[in-house]
């Protein structure tokens, strides 16, 4: 069996001779999911890559593109005979059993992180010349540059990728049409391989997310980018409540053709004819909503409808969040405004929703946080209060300080039956919320890479999650302190 000899501590030259195919399709089985859920990173990279290794598999390290979720390969390693890499989306099979050193070039034991072993995965990428080329032709848009593009769903990825690397239709009709980039909104971000246009499809404006995806067809499905789109098709096909409050969706589908030419920026390209594996891109399309809650505070930061947009940022999460959907990446960039002064939620590619259809996502890391709650699919107030957190410490004079201690600790008598309880658990406890707030405010503002955005200095400590959860106002407060209402406190 593959999976006997993958554990092997002795694997020889001569079974990876015999076995080699048999060992790629079995580790090709292993998910993405499997490598961020029970996967130890270790603590060297090959250039971008990062490098898992699973407690069922201890001598075998995986290779992994954690932007878009690809696996690229394996390395099994042997007690005698070195390493033996295996690359996933070319097929290339290798061992790698010593390097050179020195003036003499004398033979040494080869250790995993050699350079011999990363050239084999990261040499004659095409993923990177792909990249260039998106960066360099979306600096500058020509407005009316035509894409030719495939509708599908997104929870058809892999069939409508194999279509197109047999150069079949997609679908049976095809449903192929044009979008027209106008403008760009978001520039190209190599991080996360994506950029954001003010497009022209059927003569109606929209905002449209470009982004780029690689792997083999079992690892598709787990692209944030992906997951964003199931959400959005779903909540539009059966959660009337939430889909009230994020922008509306048009589609999702692959690009065909850029300018009418199928051989350039953002069309599909395999990388290599014996394998599935291909390099392509998507699109979410979206309604276009120019105003943003940060747009408008930047243009003026004295802003009338300060209150008004704050009710109405809160009513959209508290209902999202009561239908099923957690943003956990709330932002005032991610809160559109339309002319009425509706709020309307975007962004989707952090989000969790209803777990059971589309499952966890594996791009929120800090969604299982126990400390805080924040980002637990089970706890209604991580947005709101994530979301109150952030306007208090940047937007801190548009309200009073008796107002903000009442949208983010206190509650009232009237709301809450236990207040007298409550009380006394943060005067005994005040120190703890204290020393909370000063976490959350240095993990907000830390500006060190290695840290910022991380809530280590929380691990293993419920009593956090506790006392915000118990403290929290109640919705009915949050919205009658905004809206100005008089309320009475007693202790």
């Amino acid at each position: 069996m593959a999976w006997q000899i993958i554990q092997s501590r002795s694997l020889s030259p001569q079974e990876f001779l015999e076995k080699k195919k048999d060992i790629l399709e079995t580790l090709k089985k292993v998910t993405n999911k499997e490598i961020w859920s029970e996967g130890d990173r270790q603590y060297f990279d090959f250039d971008d890559y990062s490098v898992y290794k699973l407690r069922y598999y201890p001598l075998c390290y995986f290779i992994m593109d954690d932007t878009d979720a690809c696996i690229v390969g394996a390395i099994i390693e042997s007690k005698y005979y070195g390493f033996f890499c295996f690359h996933f989306l070319t097929d290339d099979m290798k061992h790698v059993n010593q390097t050179t050193v020195g003036a003499f070039d004398m033979p040494v034991p080869i250790i995993i992180s050699d350079p011999v072993v990363i050239y084999f995965f990261t040499r004659d990428d095409p993923m990177n010349a792909y990249l260039k080329q998106c960066e360099t032709k979306t600096t500058n848009i020509i407005p009316y540059t035509a894409l030719k593009v495939d509708f599908t769903s997104p929870i058809s990825i892999e069939n409508t990728v194999e279509a197109l690397a047999k150069n079949l239709p997609t679908q049976t009709p095809p449903k192929t049409d044009i979008i027209y980039l106008m403008d760009t909104l978001a520039p190209w971000k190599q991080a996360t391989r994506r950029a954001v246009y003010k497009v022209l499809y059927k003569g109606q404006t929209c905002a449209m997310k470009l982004f780029v995806l690689r792997g083999h067809s079992d690892h598709y499905q787990d692209s944030q980018f992906l997951h964003e789109a199931k959400i959005y098709e779903d909540v539009q096909l059966t959660n009337p409540d939430a889909q009230e409050n994020i922008l509306q969706f048009f589609g999702f589908g692959v690009v065909q053709s850029f300018n009418a030419d199928f051989n350039s920026t953002f069309c599909f390209k395999q990388t290599s004819a014996n394998t599935k594996t291909a390099i392509f891109s998507c699109f979410i399309l979206t309604e276009f909503v120019e105003q943003t809650f940060e747009s408008i505070l930047e243009h003026d930061p004295s802003t009338p409808y300060f209150r008004q947009l704050m009710v109405s940022t809160i009513s959209s999460l508290y209902l999202c969040n009561m239908a099923g959907l957690q943003h956990n990446d709330i932002k005032l960039d991610n809160i559109f405004v339309n002319a009425d002064f509706n709020v309307k939620i975007g962004d989707f590619d952090l989000s969790t929703y209803r777990p059971t259809l589309l499952g966890a996502n594996p791009f929120y890391r800090y969604g299982v946080c126990e400390a805080t709650g924040l980002g637990s699919t089970e706890n209604p107030w991580t947005d709101i209060f994530k979301f109150l957190m952030l306007m208090a410490l940047h937007y801190t004079r548009h309200l009073s300080s008796s107002e903000w201690d009442q949208l983010l600790f206190v509650q009232p008598v009237h709301k809450n039956k236990c207040f007298s309880e409550l009380q006394q658990l943060k005067l005994k406890s005040g120190d703890v919320i204290d020393a909370w707030m000063k976490n959350y405010n240095l993990m907000v503002l830390n500006t060190s890479s290695e840290k910022k955005g991380t809530y280590a200095s929380l691990e293993n400590n419920n009593t956090h999650q506790k006392l915000v959860s118990q403290l929290m106002a109640p919705i009915e407060t949050i919205l009658d302190v905004l809206k100005n209402e008089q309320i009475v406190y007693s202790v």
